[in-house]
């Protein structure tokens, strides 16, 4: 697979290139996978931690997301794209997880 840069990946993206979405889940699914799984969130009573499945939900989501600031118009990239990727994936796992915390506690009470 060949590798594209920051910018290859952003133009590829916006061209809806296909080989370029493989790309970015070959190199960045593990790395979400990885996050989702190991990244830990507490209320100080119950600890909340992503499955496989959340991983691969996040990364959809954050694709989607990455995808649709680009088409916007007024996107810069400032940092790698690999750092933006995974800013982007974590807050949406913080969220997820914040989420299915309420609905524990929810359940409980």
């Amino acid at each position: 697979m060949r590798k594209y840069s920051d910018r290859e990946i952003i133009d590829h993206l916006k061209e809806r290139n296909d080989d370029a979405v493989k790309y970015v889940i070959h190199k960045y699914l593990p790395m979400i996978k990885y996050l989702t799984m190991n990244y830990k969130y507490s209320d100080g009573s119950i600890l909340m931690t992503g499955t496989e499945d959340d991983a691969e939900d996040i990364f959809q989501e954050a694709l989607y997301i990455v995808i649709k600031k680009i088409d916007s118009g007024n996107f810069k990239l400032t940092a790698k794209f690999s750092t933006f990727f995974y800013a982007v994936s974590k807050n949406l796992l913080k969220l997820k997880l914040k989420k299915r915390l309420a609905d524990e506690k929810y359940k409980v009470e």
